[in-house]
């Protein structure tokens, strides 16, 4: 019997193990799919798309481009310090995977869990630290500027 449960276990286990981070994903998905609906009305969003300044608006978009371009920046560069062997795309996927997942968890804890997914050569602790790290660097630089021009 005791033989019996052990196999089984493992059995179980193997089977968490292939499809555990699928399953993880299709949550995530879900999540995030539920928390749009839940949160958008499509009405108002052609309201206010019809009533806006185009500048103002393709001023937003491009700086948000930016923005994120200079946040996976710095996520490659902490990544290439952690493991050289990464792949550009991983590390994009990554850091969207987490931009995604904190928009429906509380205190946006999913970001430091799910940049993991795509990222099978890294451990998770490493990227909880290293997602740690980079937040800690934007708070500083946020910081930093802020002081400056309090003064």
């Amino acid at each position: 019997m005791n033989q019996e449960t052990t196999s089984l276990t493992n059995y179980f286990i193997q089977l968490i193990r292939r499809y555990g981070f699928h399953l993880l994903k299709i949550f995530v998905g879900i999540g995030l799919i539920l928390f749009l609906i839940q949160k958008i009305s499509l009405k108002e969003i052609f309201i206010s798309l019809t009533s806006i300044n185009l500048f103002y608006f393709s001023l937003v978009v491009l700086l948000s481009l930016v923005n994120i371009f200079l946040q996976f920046l710095r996520w490659k560069v902490l990544m290439l310090n952690e493991t050289p062997s990464v792949e550009t795309n991983r590390i994009l996927k990554s850091l969207l995977i987490g931009f995604s997942a904190g928009t429906f968890t509380p205190a946006r804890s999913g970001e430091y869990f799910l940049r993991k997914l795509p990222l099978s050569q890294i451990s998770l602790t490493s990227t909880i630290t290293l997602t740690f790290i980079d937040k800690m660097m934007l708070l500083v630089n946020v910081i930093f500027w802020g002081a400056l021009v309090s003064f």
